[in-house]
């Protein structure tokens, strides 16, 4: 049996105690068991199977430390008065006429104690959006908004994010468009790079 291509995802990954618990292995095989059989005979046909199993990541105790963006679990914490959620796309997502979603999202507790260098932000679009809508992040530290420079649709790199992950491990992300019509919903993931001394006990 031979696996003819494979795959990772994960749209809300959850990871409680350091665990990607959403976290999912797909392949292709050019096989499906059991051979099926009717009165003796196969039937001709090309086979093929889809193989899926849940699988877990523990977070390194010590060194660096990479989440790619998608695998961060995260809610719609404030809906745009013109805009909503929408519904079953996996993830967190949002359409926007105009106003302000706010999108929260959470760093696993297995990574308590990691000095955050870097945020990696995803925006995708299924479609109506020419350019990416403005895009702020709350600093913790001053207790405002900080505007993201030149948003693109895609991963944005965040770096010096220190300051824009609070004590709990809660990164807060804003997107707003005025006086737009606009078709679409826009996703949103977030990823981090950082790093830690080793945490013993564990």
């Amino acid at each position: 049996m031979r696996a003819d291509g494979f795959g990772l995802t994960s749209s809300t990954a959850s990871l409680p105690g350091g665990r990607a618990q959403g976290l999912m292995l797909l392949a292709w095989l050019d096989e499906a068991p059991p051979e099926v059989r009717v009165r003796g005979r196969s039937p001709a046909q090309q086979t093929t199977a889809l193989l899926y199993a849940p699988m877990t990541y523990r977070l390194p105790q010590e060194g660096k430390i990479a989440v790619p963006a998608g695998f961060l679990p995260g809610r719609v914490a404030e809906v745009p008065f013109e805009g909503g959620v929408c519904a079953g796309s996996g993830g967190p997502a949002v359409y926007i006429g105009r106003g302000v979603a706010v999108f929260d999202f959470t760093l696993p507790e297995g990574a308590s104690g990691t000095q955050v260098d870097q945020l990696t932000l995803s925006i995708r679009s299924e479609g109506g959006w020419q350019q990416a809508p403005a895009v702020a992040l709350y600093d913790w530290s001053a207790g405002t908004w900080a505007e993201l420079e030149e948003p693109t649709f895609g991963d944005n790199v965040i770096a010096d994010a220190a300051r824009l992950a609070s004590k709990g491990g809660l990164v807060r992300v804003r997107l707003s468009a005025e006086n737009t019509v606009r078709v679409g919903c826009l996703f949103v993931g977030l990823g981090f790079e950082g790093s830690r001394d080793r945490v013993y006990g564990r």
